[in-house]
């Protein structure tokens, strides 16, 4: 069977950001390709010695007040927030910024870009600032460095996210960035463990309204998708391990999704246990994906936790409610 916008278009539409695991199984997918730009590689560390205070957090949020400038230049990628290093006898609070300029060849662009930035971060009182940028010949080269990484062989543990969407008309509007910044300082940050932002909406996802697909409509107007994750090692307790996931659910996630209720979170990076999934993952494209599920599913076959059609089942995913 195919499903494009002419063939079964409800299923093609429901495909298209309804979530994996829910619909049915795709064997085959047939996609337009680009080439691939070069693309301009930048670093940027923020960084003050010792734990993270007001100067820390004033300098987090004159960034995400920057980000629209930093998207309207082409700039994308992923900021790191980690106001607690502690390193033997020496900490420091840092943001960690790892972006990508795609089509940019010109270096001067991005240093002029950034200049306006830097020079309000010099006026807070312990804040130092450092960046590279470098011109590679491909997106593919860009990101090689960071994906030819070979995983750690410690054993390593359990790693839960909570997520949520900001838009660009928060960080643009006097206050918003505050607002998320004092969210974000009220989150308890274990050594070395980030915030991390995804600056990875606005610019062309903004524009592709005209695009026909049940993903979160939230996404339109997005500039940042921001993850903090918990985790445990493997041979925490069950109580341990509910402990974590429970303020995870119950305290920190609504604590960000107090900032701005209505804009939800990327499904694929959120907190399995959100207890209004629908909502938050979907929007007012909730009920016609539950349609489109029970058309071309009626037998619930097909389910994932925290899913479309999901609150038929137990939170085990072993009966039907």
């Amino acid at each position: 069977m195919t499903a494009n916008e002419y063939q079964n278009s409800d299923l093609f539409w429901a495909l298209r950001g309804g979530g994996g695991g829910t619909f049915g199984v795709v064997t085959s997918v047939t996609l337009q390709t680009f080439k691939d730009p070069p693309t301009i590689v930048s670093q940027v560390n923020i960084t003050m010695d010792g734990k993270a205070n007001e100067s820390y957090w004033a300098s987090v949020e004159k960034f995400q007040a920057y980000l629209p400038t930093l998207s309207d230049g082409g700039c994308s990628g992923y900021y790191y927030m980690l106001p607690n290093v502690t390193l033997g006898p020496q900490s420091a609070a840092v943001i960690i910024a790892a972006f990508y300029y795609a089509n940019k060849t010109d270096k001067a662009h991005v240093d002029n870009l950034y200049r306006p930035l830097f020079a309000s971060l010099s006026s807070i009182p312990g804040i130092n600032v450092a960046s590279v940028s470098v011109p590679v010949s491909s997106s593919t080269e860009a990101f090689r460095s960071a994906f030819d990484q070979k995983p750690p062989r410690d054993g390593g543990g359990v790693n839960i996210l909570g997520s949520r969407l900001f838009s660009r008309k928060l960080l643009e509007t006097p206050g918003g960035a505050a607002n998320l910044t004092t969210a974000l300082s009220k989150l308890d940050f274990k050594n070395l463990q980030p915030a991390i932002g995804h600056l990875v909406a606005g610019g062309q996802v903004a524009k592709n309204t005209h695009i026909q697909s049940a993903l979160n409509p939230s996404w339109r107007k997005a500039l940042v998708h921001l993850v903090i994750s918990r985790d445990w090692s493997i041979d925490s307790t069950f109580a341990e391990q509910e402990k974590i996931s429970t303020k995870l659910t119950a305290e920190e996630i609504p604590l960000l999704a107090a900032v701005e209720p209505d804009m939800g979170a990327y499904t694929n990076e959120a907190d399995v246990n959100e207890p209004r999934f629908q909502q938050t993952f979907w929007g007012t494209n909730y009920n016609t994906l539950l349609r489109v599920k029970n058309r071309w599913d009626p037998r619930g076959l097909f389910f994932v936790r925290s899913g479309v059609g999901s609150e038929a089942w137990d939170k085990q995913g072993l009966c039907r409610v």
